[in-house]
Protein backbone atom coordinates (compact mmCIF):
# COMPACT_ATOMS: atom_id res chain seq x y z
CA UNK A 1 0.00 0.00 0.00
CA UNK A 2 1.65 3.70 -0.79
CA UNK A 3 1.95 5.97 2.18
CA UNK A 4 0.59 9.07 1.68
CA UNK A 5 2.14 12.06 4.30
CA UNK A 6 -0.54 14.47 5.39
CA UNK A 7 1.48 17.64 7.12
CA UNK A 8 -0.10 20.01 8.83
CA UNK A 9 1.73 23.73 9.89
CA UNK A 10 -0.67 25.56 11.00
CA UNK A 11 0.70 28.45 12.92
CA UNK A 12 -2.25 29.33 14.10
CA UNK A 13 -3.51 32.19 16.31
CA UNK A 14 -5.79 30.91 19.30
CA UNK A 15 -7.65 33.60 21.41
CA UNK A 16 -6.53 33.50 25.86
CA UNK A 17 -10.30 33.13 26.83
CA UNK A 18 -11.12 29.88 24.59
CA UNK A 19 -12.92 32.10 22.39
CA UNK A 20 -12.83 30.79 19.13
CA UNK A 21 -15.54 29.18 16.04
CA UNK A 22 -17.04 25.95 17.54
CA UNK A 23 -18.38 25.06 13.54
CA UNK A 24 -15.31 24.53 12.44
CA UNK A 25 -14.63 21.56 15.29
CA UNK A 26 -18.04 19.29 14.32
CA UNK A 27 -17.12 18.61 10.76
CA UNK A 28 -17.13 18.19 7.82
CA UNK A 29 -12.51 18.78 7.69
CA UNK A 30 -11.97 15.65 10.24
CA UNK A 31 -8.18 17.40 11.19
CA UNK A 32 -9.99 19.74 13.46
CA UNK A 33 -12.86 17.49 14.62
CA UNK A 34 -11.00 14.41 15.85
CA UNK A 35 -10.18 15.58 19.16
CA UNK A 36 -13.82 15.63 19.74
CA UNK A 37 -15.09 13.41 17.59
CA UNK A 38 -12.16 10.65 17.58
CA UNK A 39 -14.76 8.00 15.25
CA UNK A 40 -13.96 10.94 12.43
CA UNK A 41 -10.31 9.67 12.21
CA UNK A 42 -11.31 6.64 9.65
CA UNK A 43 -11.36 9.51 7.18
CA UNK A 44 -7.76 10.09 7.71
CA UNK A 45 -5.35 9.05 4.65
CA UNK A 46 -4.19 5.12 5.45
CA UNK A 47 -0.77 4.77 6.60
CA UNK A 48 -0.43 8.74 7.41
CA UNK A 49 0.89 11.16 9.44
CA UNK A 50 -0.65 14.30 10.63
CA UNK A 51 1.41 17.37 12.40
CA UNK A 52 -0.24 20.60 13.87
CA UNK A 53 2.15 23.56 15.15
CA UNK A 54 0.16 26.21 16.00
CA UNK A 55 1.63 29.70 18.40
CA UNK A 56 -0.40 32.27 20.47
CA UNK A 57 0.98 35.85 21.44
CA UNK A 58 -1.19 36.88 23.97
CA UNK A 59 -0.26 39.83 26.79
CA UNK A 60 0.86 39.15 30.27
CA UNK A 61 -0.13 40.48 33.39
CA UNK A 62 3.23 38.99 35.40
CA UNK A 63 1.12 37.09 37.55
CA UNK A 64 3.45 33.59 38.50
CA UNK A 65 -0.34 31.93 39.23
CA UNK A 66 -2.45 32.56 36.83
CA UNK A 67 -1.75 33.85 33.16
CA UNK A 68 -4.88 35.20 32.43
CA UNK A 69 -5.11 37.25 36.24
CA UNK A 70 -5.28 40.87 36.35
CA UNK A 71 -4.98 42.99 39.94
CA UNK A 72 -8.80 43.74 38.93
CA UNK A 73 -11.49 44.48 36.32
CA UNK A 74 -9.86 48.24 36.17
CA UNK A 75 -6.81 46.83 34.12
CA UNK A 76 -7.32 45.43 30.70
CA UNK A 77 -3.47 46.81 29.25
CA UNK A 78 -0.56 44.56 29.03
CA UNK A 79 1.34 46.96 27.23
CA UNK A 80 1.68 50.63 27.49
CA UNK A 81 3.70 54.17 26.46
CA UNK A 82 3.63 56.89 28.99
CA UNK A 83 4.63 60.36 28.13
CA UNK A 84 3.38 63.30 30.73
CA UNK A 85 4.05 66.65 31.84
CA UNK A 86 3.68 68.22 35.41
CA UNK A 87 4.55 71.39 36.24
CA UNK A 88 7.32 71.10 33.59
CA UNK A 89 8.89 67.72 34.58
CA UNK A 90 8.83 65.62 31.62
CA UNK A 91 8.69 61.80 31.72
CA UNK A 92 8.79 58.33 29.65
CA UNK A 93 7.88 55.13 30.86
CA UNK A 94 6.74 52.01 29.26
CA UNK A 95 6.04 48.61 29.83
CA UNK A 96 5.22 45.40 28.08
CA UNK A 97 3.93 42.15 29.45
CA UNK A 98 4.22 39.26 26.37
CA UNK A 99 2.62 35.60 26.67
CA UNK A 100 4.16 33.32 23.43
CA UNK A 101 3.20 30.09 23.40
CA UNK A 102 4.18 27.26 21.38
CA UNK A 103 2.20 23.89 20.57
CA UNK A 104 2.64 20.56 18.50
CA UNK A 105 0.24 18.36 18.39
CA UNK A 106 1.27 14.80 16.13
CA UNK A 107 -0.23 11.61 15.01
CA UNK A 108 2.93 10.23 13.56
CA UNK A 109 1.64 7.00 11.91
CA UNK A 110 -2.21 5.83 11.04
CA UNK A 111 -2.37 1.91 11.30
CA UNK A 112 -4.94 -0.39 10.38
CA UNK A 113 -5.27 -3.82 11.62
CA UNK A 114 -7.63 -6.22 11.34
CA UNK A 115 -10.49 -3.46 11.25
CA UNK A 116 -9.21 -1.25 14.06
CA UNK A 117 -7.12 2.55 13.23
CA UNK A 118 -4.61 2.74 15.81
CA UNK A 119 -3.29 6.10 16.06
CA UNK A 120 -0.30 6.98 18.60
CA UNK A 121 -0.45 10.63 19.61
CA UNK A 122 2.37 12.77 20.75
CA UNK A 123 2.91 16.43 22.06
CA UNK A 124 3.90 18.96 22.98
CA UNK A 125 3.93 22.75 24.64
CA UNK A 126 6.08 25.72 26.03
CA UNK A 127 4.98 28.66 27.59
CA UNK A 128 7.53 31.97 27.63
CA UNK A 129 6.31 34.45 29.76
CA UNK A 130 8.01 38.27 30.22
CA UNK A 131 7.19 41.20 31.76
CA UNK A 132 9.45 44.24 31.26
CA UNK A 133 8.86 47.73 32.49
CA UNK A 134 11.32 50.53 32.57
CA UNK A 135 11.69 54.56 31.90
CA UNK A 136 10.80 57.17 34.90
CA UNK A 137 8.24 57.97 37.26
CA UNK A 138 7.01 61.18 38.15
CA UNK A 139 7.32 61.22 42.12
CA UNK A 140 5.16 64.31 43.93
CA UNK A 141 5.10 65.22 47.30
CA UNK A 142 1.91 67.07 49.33
CA UNK A 143 3.39 70.23 49.07
CA UNK A 144 3.55 69.88 45.34
CA UNK A 145 7.11 69.38 44.47
CA UNK A 146 7.83 66.73 41.32
CA UNK A 147 10.91 64.63 40.71
CA UNK A 148 12.17 61.54 38.26
CA UNK A 149 12.46 57.80 39.94
CA UNK A 150 14.12 56.17 37.01
CA UNK A 151 13.19 52.70 37.16
CA UNK A 152 13.72 49.39 35.51
CA UNK A 153 12.10 45.78 36.49
CA UNK A 154 11.73 42.11 34.93
CA UNK A 155 9.68 39.11 35.76
CA UNK A 156 10.17 35.94 33.29
CA UNK A 157 9.15 32.06 33.62
CA UNK A 158 9.16 29.33 31.33
CA UNK A 159 6.86 26.33 31.28
CA UNK A 160 7.03 22.97 29.66
CA UNK A 161 4.20 20.68 28.48
CA UNK A 162 4.45 16.84 26.99
CA UNK A 163 1.51 14.82 26.22
CA UNK A 164 1.20 10.82 25.13
CA UNK A 165 -1.80 8.86 24.47
CA UNK A 166 -3.46 7.01 21.55
CA UNK A 167 -6.63 6.39 19.49
CA UNK A 168 -8.37 3.87 18.18
CA UNK A 169 -11.73 3.51 16.15
CA UNK A 170 -14.11 1.34 14.54
CA UNK A 171 -17.13 0.48 13.01
CA UNK A 172 -19.35 -1.87 14.55
CA UNK A 173 -22.28 -3.04 11.79
CA UNK A 174 -23.18 0.56 10.94
CA UNK A 175 -22.11 2.53 13.83
CA UNK A 176 -18.39 4.13 13.78
CA UNK A 177 -16.74 4.90 16.86
CA UNK A 178 -13.58 5.54 18.56
CA UNK A 179 -11.82 6.37 21.35
CA UNK A 180 -8.96 8.77 22.60
CA UNK A 181 -6.71 7.73 25.90
CA UNK A 182 -4.29 11.13 26.39
CA UNK A 183 -1.78 11.88 29.11
CA UNK A 184 0.06 15.33 29.76
CA UNK A 185 2.50 16.31 32.21
CA UNK A 186 3.34 20.00 32.67
CA UNK A 187 6.60 21.00 35.16
CA UNK A 188 6.86 25.22 35.49
CA UNK A 189 10.19 26.51 35.28
CA UNK A 190 11.54 28.22 38.18
CA UNK A 191 11.01 32.33 37.18
CA UNK A 192 13.55 35.29 37.40
CA UNK A 193 13.14 38.67 38.16
CA UNK A 194 14.74 42.21 39.62
CA UNK A 195 13.35 45.76 40.22
CA UNK A 196 16.32 48.32 40.21
CA UNK A 197 15.07 52.08 40.66
CA UNK A 198 16.26 55.70 42.41
CA UNK A 199 14.83 56.95 45.72
CA UNK A 200 16.57 59.75 47.33
CA UNK A 201 19.08 59.89 45.01
CA UNK A 202 20.48 55.74 46.11
CA UNK A 203 20.31 53.13 43.62
CA UNK A 204 18.14 50.37 44.93
CA UNK A 205 17.89 46.99 43.23
CA UNK A 206 16.25 43.51 44.59
CA UNK A 207 15.45 40.26 43.31
CA UNK A 208 12.00 41.25 43.72
CA UNK A 209 9.28 40.26 41.16
CA UNK A 210 6.38 42.89 40.54
CA UNK A 211 3.23 42.09 38.54
CA UNK A 212 0.07 44.29 37.17
CA UNK A 213 1.96 47.53 36.04
CA UNK A 214 -0.28 50.65 35.24
CA UNK A 215 -0.25 53.98 34.11
CA UNK A 216 -3.81 54.49 35.19
CA UNK A 217 -3.95 53.72 39.11
CA UNK A 218 -0.54 55.52 40.21
CA UNK A 219 -0.19 54.76 43.74
CA UNK A 220 3.12 54.54 46.16
CA UNK A 221 3.25 50.68 46.63
CA UNK A 222 6.46 49.86 44.59
CA UNK A 223 8.40 53.28 45.24
CA UNK A 224 7.43 54.34 48.63
CA UNK A 225 6.38 57.48 47.44
CA UNK A 226 3.05 58.80 45.20
CA UNK A 227 4.13 58.26 41.70
CA UNK A 228 1.87 58.52 38.57
CA UNK A 229 2.73 54.21 37.10
CA UNK A 230 2.98 51.79 39.78
CA UNK A 231 2.27 47.73 40.44
CA UNK A 232 2.01 45.54 43.02
CA UNK A 233 4.79 43.19 44.84
CA UNK A 234 4.29 39.28 44.12
CA UNK A 235 6.06 38.39 47.68
CA UNK A 236 4.66 34.93 46.64
CA UNK A 237 4.14 32.68 44.28
CA UNK A 238 3.58 28.71 43.77
CA UNK A 239 5.73 26.28 41.46
CA UNK A 240 3.05 23.97 40.31
CA UNK A 241 3.18 20.27 38.31
CA UNK A 242 0.38 19.03 36.82
CA UNK A 243 -0.69 15.49 35.73
CA UNK A 244 -3.81 15.63 33.57
CA UNK A 245 -5.85 12.54 32.24
CA UNK A 246 -7.98 13.04 28.85
CA UNK A 247 -10.52 9.59 28.28
CA UNK A 248 -12.96 10.74 24.87
CA UNK A 249 -15.46 8.41 23.78
CA UNK A 250 -17.35 9.26 20.33
CA UNK A 251 -19.97 7.56 17.79
CA UNK A 252 -21.92 8.25 15.04
CA UNK A 253 -25.81 7.28 14.41
CA UNK A 254 -26.59 7.71 10.49
CA UNK A 255 -26.82 11.79 10.63
CA UNK A 256 -26.29 12.06 14.48
CA UNK A 257 -22.87 12.61 16.14
CA UNK A 258 -22.31 11.51 19.84
CA UNK A 259 -19.20 12.12 22.24
CA UNK A 260 -18.07 12.57 25.71
CA UNK A 261 -14.87 13.55 27.45
CA UNK A 262 -13.59 12.79 31.17
CA UNK A 263 -10.87 15.08 32.40
CA UNK A 264 -9.07 15.13 35.73
CA UNK A 265 -6.37 16.94 36.44
CA UNK A 266 -4.39 16.89 39.08
CA UNK A 267 -2.34 20.09 40.73
CA UNK A 268 0.42 20.43 42.94
CA UNK A 269 2.30 23.74 44.03
CA UNK A 270 5.18 24.10 46.24
CA UNK A 271 4.81 27.31 47.90
CA UNK A 272 7.59 29.94 47.48
CA UNK A 273 7.78 33.52 49.60
CA UNK A 274 10.35 36.72 49.36
CA UNK A 275 12.49 36.76 52.15
CA UNK A 276 13.55 40.57 52.80
CA UNK A 277 16.58 39.66 54.72
CA UNK A 278 18.31 37.20 52.03
CA UNK A 279 16.63 38.97 49.00
CA UNK A 280 15.10 35.66 47.56
CA UNK A 281 12.44 33.53 47.15
CA UNK A 282 12.42 30.23 50.18
CA UNK A 283 10.39 27.18 49.62
CA UNK A 284 7.75 26.88 52.40
CA UNK A 285 6.44 23.98 54.32
CA UNK A 286 3.51 24.48 52.90
CA UNK A 287 2.12 23.11 49.53
CA UNK A 288 -0.83 23.15 47.49
CA UNK A 289 -2.89 20.60 46.36
CA UNK A 290 -5.55 20.81 43.36
CA UNK A 291 -8.01 18.12 41.80
CA UNK A 292 -10.69 18.80 38.81
CA UNK A 293 -12.66 16.81 37.44
CA UNK A 294 -14.53 17.55 34.06
CA UNK A 295 -17.59 15.68 32.46
CA UNK A 296 -18.61 16.60 29.36
CA UNK A 297 -21.26 14.64 27.34
CA UNK A 298 -21.89 16.20 23.82
CA UNK A 299 -23.73 15.93 20.22
CA UNK A 300 -24.56 17.05 16.67
CA UNK A 301 -27.73 16.01 15.33
CA UNK A 302 -29.79 16.36 12.32
CA UNK A 303 -33.30 18.48 12.67
CA UNK A 304 -34.95 18.93 9.64
CA UNK A 305 -33.87 18.60 5.67
CA UNK A 306 -35.33 21.32 2.92
CA UNK A 307 -33.31 20.05 -0.23
CA UNK A 308 -29.77 21.19 -0.30
CA UNK A 309 -30.67 23.03 2.97
CA UNK A 310 -30.17 20.77 6.37
CA UNK A 311 -30.71 22.30 9.93
CA UNK A 312 -28.53 20.74 12.40
CA UNK A 313 -28.04 21.29 16.19
CA UNK A 314 -25.08 21.35 18.52
CA UNK A 315 -25.38 20.35 22.49
CA UNK A 316 -23.18 20.22 25.17
CA UNK A 317 -23.70 19.82 28.94
CA UNK A 318 -20.45 20.10 31.12
CA UNK A 319 -19.98 19.47 35.06
CA UNK A 320 -16.91 20.71 36.38
CA UNK A 321 -15.60 20.06 39.98
CA UNK A 322 -12.81 21.52 41.80
CA UNK A 323 -11.48 21.21 45.01
CA UNK A 324 -8.19 22.86 46.37
CA UNK A 325 -6.45 21.68 49.72
CA UNK A 326 -3.29 23.29 51.62
CA UNK A 327 -0.61 20.07 52.50
CA UNK A 328 1.72 20.19 55.21
CA UNK A 329 4.68 18.32 55.77
CA UNK A 330 4.93 14.91 54.50
CA UNK A 331 1.82 15.00 52.47
CA UNK A 332 -0.48 15.94 55.23
CA UNK A 333 -4.06 17.84 54.18
CA UNK A 334 -4.58 20.99 56.13
CA UNK A 335 -8.42 21.18 57.21
CA UNK A 336 -9.72 24.66 55.13
CA UNK A 337 -10.21 24.05 51.45
CA UNK A 338 -12.35 25.69 48.68
CA UNK A 339 -14.82 24.00 46.27
CA UNK A 340 -16.00 24.98 43.23
CA UNK A 341 -19.13 23.73 41.16
CA UNK A 342 -20.02 24.34 37.83
CA UNK A 343 -22.99 23.26 35.98
CA UNK A 344 -23.18 24.46 31.84
CA UNK A 345 -25.55 24.12 28.96
CA UNK A 346 -25.21 25.08 25.20
CA UNK A 347 -27.45 24.67 22.48
CA UNK A 348 -26.59 25.87 19.27
CA UNK A 349 -28.79 25.27 16.16
CA UNK A 350 -27.26 26.02 12.62
CA UNK A 351 -28.14 25.76 9.35
CA UNK A 352 -25.46 24.32 6.52
CA UNK A 353 -26.49 24.89 3.09
CA UNK A 354 -24.70 22.53 -0.06
CA UNK A 355 -23.39 25.04 -2.66
CA UNK A 356 -22.27 23.91 -6.08
CA UNK A 357 -18.57 24.56 -5.16
CA UNK A 358 -18.85 24.22 -1.44
CA UNK A 359 -21.09 24.92 1.64
CA UNK A 360 -22.35 28.39 3.58
CA UNK A 361 -23.37 27.74 7.48
CA UNK A 362 -24.21 30.05 10.45
CA UNK A 363 -26.05 29.59 13.47
CA UNK A 364 -27.00 31.37 16.53
CA UNK A 365 -26.47 29.51 20.11
CA UNK A 366 -27.02 29.91 23.42
CA UNK A 367 -24.83 29.15 26.91
CA UNK A 368 -26.60 29.04 30.22
CA UNK A 369 -24.02 28.49 33.48
CA UNK A 370 -23.90 28.11 36.87
CA UNK A 371 -21.13 27.98 39.33
CA UNK A 372 -21.50 28.15 43.37
CA UNK A 373 -18.25 28.34 45.27
CA UNK A 374 -17.07 28.23 48.99
CA UNK A 375 -14.27 28.39 51.49
CA UNK A 376 -14.33 26.01 54.61
CA UNK A 377 -12.67 25.30 57.74
CA UNK A 378 -13.23 22.53 60.21
CA UNK A 379 -13.96 23.99 63.60
CA UNK A 380 -13.93 21.33 66.48
CA UNK A 381 -15.98 18.48 64.85
CA UNK A 382 -17.69 21.05 62.95
CA UNK A 383 -17.47 21.89 59.36
CA UNK A 384 -17.80 26.00 58.79
CA UNK A 385 -17.10 28.73 55.78
CA UNK A 386 -14.21 30.70 56.59
CA UNK A 387 -14.16 34.22 57.84
CA UNK A 388 -13.42 36.58 55.42
CA UNK A 389 -14.11 40.99 54.84
CA UNK A 390 -14.11 42.37 51.47
CA UNK A 391 -13.08 45.86 50.26
CA UNK A 392 -15.19 48.81 50.31
CA UNK A 393 -14.09 49.34 46.71
CA UNK A 394 -13.27 47.76 43.79
CA UNK A 395 -12.42 44.11 43.58
CA UNK A 396 -9.25 42.82 43.81
CA UNK A 397 -8.49 39.79 43.21
CA UNK A 398 -6.79 38.39 45.65
CA UNK A 399 -10.09 39.44 47.71
CA UNK A 400 -11.50 36.54 49.30
CA UNK A 401 -14.86 35.60 50.08
CA UNK A 402 -16.81 32.79 52.46
CA UNK A 403 -18.98 31.73 49.52
CA UNK A 404 -20.68 32.76 46.70
CA UNK A 405 -22.31 31.94 43.34
CA UNK A 406 -21.98 32.88 39.67
CA UNK A 407 -24.27 32.91 36.54
CA UNK A 408 -23.26 33.44 33.31
CA UNK A 409 -25.16 33.76 29.87
CA UNK A 410 -23.68 34.06 26.49
CA UNK A 411 -24.86 34.25 22.92
CA UNK A 412 -22.64 33.29 20.02
CA UNK A 413 -23.49 33.59 16.52
CA UNK A 414 -21.07 32.49 13.80
CA UNK A 415 -21.00 32.21 9.74
CA UNK A 416 -18.28 30.19 7.74
CA UNK A 417 -17.97 29.22 4.14
CA UNK A 418 -15.59 27.29 1.87
CA UNK A 419 -15.79 27.93 -1.66
CA UNK A 420 -13.74 26.47 -4.67
CA UNK A 421 -12.60 29.36 -6.57
CA UNK A 422 -10.84 27.28 -9.88
CA UNK A 423 -10.35 23.56 -10.24
CA UNK A 424 -6.75 22.78 -11.68
CA UNK A 425 -5.38 24.18 -8.46
CA UNK A 426 -8.10 22.95 -5.86
CA UNK A 427 -8.15 26.87 -4.65
CA UNK A 428 -10.85 27.01 -1.86
CA UNK A 429 -11.73 30.41 0.05
CA UNK A 430 -12.50 30.02 3.70
CA UNK A 431 -14.17 32.56 5.71
CA UNK A 432 -15.42 32.81 9.11
CA UNK A 433 -17.15 35.61 11.24
CA UNK A 434 -18.12 35.50 14.68
CA UNK A 435 -19.44 37.54 17.58
CA UNK A 436 -20.04 36.59 20.87
CA UNK A 437 -22.10 38.68 23.65
CA UNK A 438 -21.40 37.22 27.59
CA UNK A 439 -22.69 38.71 31.23
CA UNK A 440 -21.76 37.50 34.23
CA UNK A 441 -23.97 38.12 37.30
CA UNK A 442 -21.67 37.39 40.87
CA UNK A 443 -22.49 37.44 44.43
CA UNK A 444 -20.51 37.06 47.14
CA UNK A 445 -20.76 36.92 50.72
CA UNK A 446 -18.47 37.44 53.41
CA UNK A 447 -19.04 37.49 57.59
CA UNK A 448 -17.95 35.66 60.71
CA UNK A 449 -18.78 32.64 62.86
CA UNK A 450 -19.92 33.39 66.02
CA UNK A 451 -20.63 30.66 68.82
CA UNK A 452 -23.72 30.11 70.08
CA UNK A 453 -22.78 27.50 72.93
CA UNK A 454 -23.33 24.72 71.68
CA UNK A 455 -22.67 25.25 67.49
CA UNK A 456 -20.78 27.83 65.43
CA UNK A 457 -23.61 30.14 63.26
CA UNK A 458 -22.51 31.94 60.19
CA UNK A 459 -23.11 35.51 59.93
CA UNK A 460 -22.83 37.60 57.05
CA UNK A 461 -21.39 41.12 57.79
CA UNK A 462 -21.34 41.96 53.94
CA UNK A 463 -22.21 41.03 50.31
CA UNK A 464 -20.67 42.26 46.67
CA UNK A 465 -22.62 42.02 43.48
CA UNK A 466 -20.15 41.74 40.52
CA UNK A 467 -21.27 42.11 36.61
CA UNK A 468 -19.31 41.72 33.43
CA UNK A 469 -20.57 42.49 30.20
CA UNK A 470 -18.63 41.74 27.34
CA UNK A 471 -19.15 42.38 23.42
CA UNK A 472 -16.50 40.25 20.98
CA UNK A 473 -16.16 40.56 16.99
CA UNK A 474 -13.77 38.42 15.05
CA UNK A 475 -12.94 36.16 12.31
CA UNK A 476 -11.00 34.24 9.73
CA UNK A 477 -10.08 34.75 5.83
CA UNK A 478 -7.95 32.16 4.08
CA UNK A 479 -7.11 30.44 0.67
CA UNK A 480 -6.12 26.44 0.09
CA UNK A 481 -4.31 25.83 -3.26
CA UNK A 482 -2.47 22.61 -4.65
CA UNK A 483 -3.48 19.05 -5.21
CA UNK A 484 -0.16 17.06 -3.99
CA UNK A 485 0.95 19.67 -2.08
CA UNK A 486 -1.91 21.42 -0.34
CA UNK A 487 -0.87 25.05 0.89
CA UNK A 488 -3.26 27.35 3.27
CA UNK A 489 -2.47 31.26 3.89
CA UNK A 490 -4.74 32.45 6.47
CA UNK A 491 -5.40 35.75 8.09
CA UNK A 492 -6.92 36.03 11.96
CA UNK A 493 -8.50 39.55 11.72
CA UNK A 494 -8.23 41.91 14.33
CA UNK A 495 -10.40 41.13 17.42
CA UNK A 496 -12.42 43.66 18.46
CA UNK A 497 -13.39 43.99 22.18
CA UNK A 498 -16.21 46.04 24.36
CA UNK A 499 -16.51 45.63 28.06
CA UNK A 500 -18.80 47.21 31.06
CA UNK A 501 -18.01 45.91 34.50
CA UNK A 502 -19.66 46.97 37.84
CA UNK A 503 -19.34 46.44 41.86
CA UNK A 504 -21.89 46.49 44.41
CA UNK A 505 -20.78 45.88 47.78
CA UNK A 506 -22.92 46.31 50.54
CA UNK A 507 -21.86 46.03 54.83
CA UNK A 508 -24.71 45.67 57.73
CA UNK A 509 -23.60 49.20 58.92
CA UNK A 510 -23.17 52.18 56.62
CA UNK A 511 -20.47 50.67 54.63
CA UNK A 512 -21.30 51.15 50.99
CA UNK A 513 -19.67 51.24 47.44
CA UNK A 514 -21.01 51.15 43.91
CA UNK A 515 -19.11 51.56 41.11
CA UNK A 516 -19.48 51.26 36.93
CA UNK A 517 -16.70 51.75 34.22
CA UNK A 518 -17.71 51.55 30.30
CA UNK A 519 -14.65 50.46 28.23
CA UNK A 520 -13.93 52.04 24.64
CA UNK A 521 -13.97 49.90 22.08
CA UNK A 522 -10.59 48.44 21.24
CA UNK A 523 -8.78 46.00 19.70
CA UNK A 524 -8.29 42.87 21.77
CA UNK A 525 -5.92 41.00 19.57
CA UNK A 526 -3.88 42.46 16.37
CA UNK A 527 -3.68 40.99 13.00
CA UNK A 528 -2.56 37.29 12.91
CA UNK A 529 -1.70 34.89 10.20
CA UNK A 530 -1.30 31.38 10.05
CA UNK A 531 -0.60 28.64 7.45
CA UNK A 532 -1.29 24.87 6.98
CA UNK A 533 0.92 22.47 4.71
CA UNK A 534 -0.84 19.54 3.33
CA UNK A 535 2.00 16.68 1.80
CA UNK A 536 -0.75 13.71 0.46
Amino acid sequence: MRRKLTFFLIILFLFPFQIHPRLKFIGPNPYFSYTHFPQDSRFFYPNSSIFFLSYRYPGWMGNLDDPFRSPSALYVNTEESVEENFNGTRAKASFNGSWFNAELVSAPYVYDFKGFRIIPLIGGEFDSFSLDAKGNAIAHSYEGSYWLVPFSSKVSQKNYKGNIGFLLSTSIKEFPMGFIFNYSRMEEGSPSGFIQYTQNGREIRMNRYTWGWSASSGCQKIFGTSTNIDAFWQDSYTDTRRDQLDFVFGMDFKDHKIGIRYRNLKIHGDYFSYSKTLDKYLPSDKSEKTQINVIRPYAVFSIKDFGSTKIFGVSVIELDLLKERPVGKGGKEFLNSYNERKLTGEFLPFAHFDLERGFLRFGTGVSFGYKWYDYTDIWGRQKVYQQSTPYFDWEMSWEQSSYGREISLISFSEMDTELLLERRMDTTLRLEIWRMLTYYRTKRFYGKNIYDGEVYNFFQTAERLNTLKEDWLGGTIGILLGKKISVGIFMDIPVFYKKSVSTEVKGKTSEYFKGFRDFQPAVREPLKFWIMVVLK
